[in-house]
C-alpha cells in the first residue's frame, strides 16, 4: 500500500458501528431505497423465489437489515449483531458440502485477506447449479477515480497476488474484484474449473456519490435522490459509464454437464 493510500485508510472509522449504519439506512428514504434495491438485485441474480432456491445465505449482514426484508434469509457477519443469525468467517463456511442453494455478499469480497480460501469454501458448500452474487466496487474510469482518491479504503489494481497479509478486519483492496474477474479471470477459471463467472449489471452511480453515502449523508432530499437514481438505472449506457458498483455472479457448474 503506497503512502497516500495508507494515510487515507488510517483516517477512516476502523470499526464502523453496524447499529449506526442500520439507523442511517432505515431512517433515510434514499439510502433505504439503495439498500433494498441492491439486495433485491442480488437475490434475483441467484434466482431467489425458484422452488429449488431455499437455503440462501447472506455474508456481511452487519446491521441485520436484510433479515427484516427477507425473514427466511440466513444472515451472517464476522461481527455479532441484532438481526444477524450467525457469526461466520467467509473463508470458513460452516455448512455441509452441496447444501446451500445460493449466497449473496455486499461489499465483502474486497475485505477478505485470502479470496482463494473463500472461493474454495463457496464451491464446496454450493449445490451444483447454485450461485453466489457479489456486489463489489466497479472498475470503470469514474469508479477508479472515486475509489482511489475519495473513498477511504485502498484501491490497488497493481496487487500481484490475490491474498494479502492483514490483521485488520476492515482492511481492504477495492480493486480485488477487477483483479479476480477481469485481470486474472483465466487463471481463476483454471483454478476453479467448476465455476462460470458472469459480470452482471452496474448498480448505484452518481446519485450515490452526491448523497454522501451512509456515514456522510448530505442534506439533499432523499426523495429527490431516489427519483434521480431511478432515472440513472433506466439507462444501461449511463450505468456502464458511471456505475460505482458491479454485480458479479459465480455459478457452480454441475460436473455432469
Amino acid at each position: 500500500m503506497n503512502n497516500y493510500q495508507q494515510r487515507k485508510f488510517e483516517k477512516r472509522k476502523r470499526d464502523e458501528n453496524p447499529y449506526e449504519s442500520r439507523r442511517n439506512i432505515l431512517n433515510d428514504v434514499y439510502l433505504n431505497h439503495v439498500y433494498t434495491s441492491l439486495t433485491s438485485t442480488l437475490l434475483e441474480a441467484i434466482k431467489w423465489g425458484n422452488d429449488d432456491v431455499r437455503t440462501v445465505v447472506e455474508l456481511g449482514s452487519a446491521g441485520g437489515i436484510s433479515k427484516t426484508l427477507y425473514p427466511t434469509l440466513i444472515t451472517s457477519d464476522i461481527r455479532e449483531c441484532d438481526g444477524v443469525d450467525r457469526s461466520i468467517d467467509a473463508m470458513n463456511l460452516p455448512f455441509d458440502d452441496n447444501s446451500v442453494d445460493g449466497i449473496i455478499a455486499k461489499d465483502v469480497l474486497h475485505h477478505l485477506p485470502n479470496p482463494l480460501e473463500h472461493l474454495t469454501e463457496v464451491v464446496r458448500v454450493l449445490r451444483p447449479g447454485a450461485m453466489i452474487a457479489y456486489s463489489e466496487p466497479n472498475w470503470n474510469l469514474l469508479s477508479r477515480l472515486v475509489y482511489r482518491f475519495i473513498h477511504p479504503e485502498p484501491f490497488e489494481p497493481q496487487q500481484e497476488t490475490w491474498s494479502r497479509e492483514s490483521s485488520e478486519p476492515m482492511d481492504a483492496n477495492q480493486a480485488l474484484a477487477m483483479i479476480l474477474f477481469e485481470r486474472d479471470v483465466r487463471m481463476l477459471k483454471k483454478q476453479f474449473p467448476r465455476i462460470e463467472v458472469s459480470l452482471d449489471s452496474s448498480t448505484y452511480a452518481l446519485t450515490f456519490l452526491i448523497s454522501g453515502g451512509v456515514y456522510q449523508r448530505t442534506v439533499i432530499s432523499g426523495r429527490l435522490l431516489q427519483r434521480l437514481a431511478n432515472r440513472e438505472t433506466k439507462s444501461p449506457t449511463w450505468m456502464k459509464i458511471f456505475g460505482l458498483n458491479r454485480v458479479i455472479v459465480i455459478k457452480k457448474v454441475d460436473p455432469g454437464i
